[in-house]
């Protein structure tokens, strides 16, 4: 038996440029999709929120044609692309050039999406510094599709066991945000407690600025640490994506700005007040819009969790009313913090250390949870849609 293409059972429909001017409308005749859109909450599976409308006259002229409820549109380029991210249309919708719209023909809507999602995009998209989908290479995959009673009875299959899978990784990941949040609380809670010692870090720590010339930056290296690559806790520098030759090195980090073990890379830009420790020996550098925060006889730990907790609601309450979306030297050596003695340090810092690593454990105990249901919901699609799963109401 020949096993038909995906071409014989739906059509594609490619999006159009859609200038920036024209951007940004709230209200319209069509909701206007960007690969942007994929990622709002509210547009998990179905599309139910879009951050652009246009008129129909508008969609004329641009020359996009709008496709049908119950289209499949996907991103067909870049790193997008190799998420493997469906949506599905509600209303006529019109999209950019970025996003290509798989249309049902001969198939049930619901089961195509089922069917478009056991396909691989990175397996066949054309390969390069930024891959892209060829249309005839997706509509050229061989696909098993029966009867429209059939398609119907196991879509209706995995809309329900993929709706309980789902609830349960949402739960999951709820539960790893609760887990934040009471260390966050306690935190707090402990050093809001010490009302007497409130002084500016400046009284304690040295800030030093990390201005520095543009090197010449390359694929592997020594790595240079920008605020992208800051995560509040333990520096990570797998998180990396620039480095530096040794030349550009030495220049870059020579003292004071040499960072050690111990010291404090502190982001002032972009992910705006984030606090990384740095628990290593390796050698890095720092970008332009990070600082470094060290002190020979103040507990490092300490001031770590106490920046990433009540340094970061000092610096939201700063931004209210204000579109600031960095901060300066200035600001933060003058910036009001909880500060006991040494010897208190020490031990909050060791009691949030201890709760902080303890849920890590948790949290990445449910990662792999999650992990794992994420991969049970694709096995259950593909055999679903391969016939491999017995499926209530389909004959063998």
């Amino acid at each position: 038996m020949t096993i038909p293409t995906l071409r014989r059972f739906c059509r594609l429909q490619r999006g159009v440029g859609f200038p920036p001017d024209q951007q940004g409308e709230t209200n319209g005749e069509l909701p206007f999709f960007k690969v942007g859109d994929f990622a709002s909450i509210q547009n998990q599976r179905f599309l139910n929120h879009s951050n652009n409308w246009v008129s129909g006259d508008s969609a004329r002229q641009l020359g996009a044609v709008s496709v049908p409820p119950g289209s499949v549109l996907l991103p067909k380029i870049g790193a997008a692309l190799l998420a493997n991210a469906r949506r599905v249309t509600t209303v006529p919708s019109v999209f950019d050039n970025n996003v290509l719209a798989v249309i049902p023909e001969r198939i049930e809507s619901r089961y195509l999406y089922y069917l478009l999602s056991t396909i691989d995009l990175a397996e066949i998209a054309n390969p390069g510094p930024v891959p892209s989908l060829d249309d005839s290479a997706l509509l050229d995959q061989r696909v098993l599709c029966s009867s429209a009673s059939t398609q119907r009875a196991i879509a209706d299959y995995l809309d329900t066991e993929t709706a309980r899978i789902d609830a349960l990784i949402e739960k999951k990941r709820r539960m790893v945000e609760l887990l934040e949040e009471r260390n966050g609380a306690s935190i707090r809670s402990a050093v809001n407690a010490l009302s007497d010692a409130w002084v500016p870090l400046k009284r304690r720590w040295s800030v030093i600025d990390c201005k520095h010339r543009t090197p010449n930056y390359l694929d592997e290296g020594i790595p240079v640490v920008s605020p992208g690559d800051a995560t509040p806790g333990r520096l990570d520098l797998a998180r990396a994506h620039r480095f530096v030759a040794e030349v550009d090195y030495a220049d870059l980090a020579e003292p004071p700005r040499r960072p050690a073990k111990g010291d404090i890379i502190y982001s002032r830009n972009a992910s705006i007040g984030i606090a990384s420790y740095v628990d290593t020996d390796e050698r890095f550098c720092m970008g332009q819009d990070v600082c470094l925060i060290t002190s020979r006889d103040q507990d490092q730990l300490y001031l770590m969790y106490l920046l990433n907790s009540v340094g970061r609601d000092l610096l939201d309450e700063a931004k209210i009313g204000s579109t600031f979306s960095r901060v300066n030297i200035e600001q933060i050596v003058e910036m009001r913090l909880p500060i006991p003695a040494v010897a208190a340090q020490r031990s909050l810092g060791q009691q949030f250390d201890s709760m902080s690593r303890q849920t890590q454990r948790l949290s990445e105990d449910l990662a792999r949870q999650i992990e794992l249901l994420v991969e049970r919901r694709q096995a259950m699609i593909t055999a679903a849609v391969t016939g491999e799963l017995d499926i209530p109401g389909v004959a063998a």
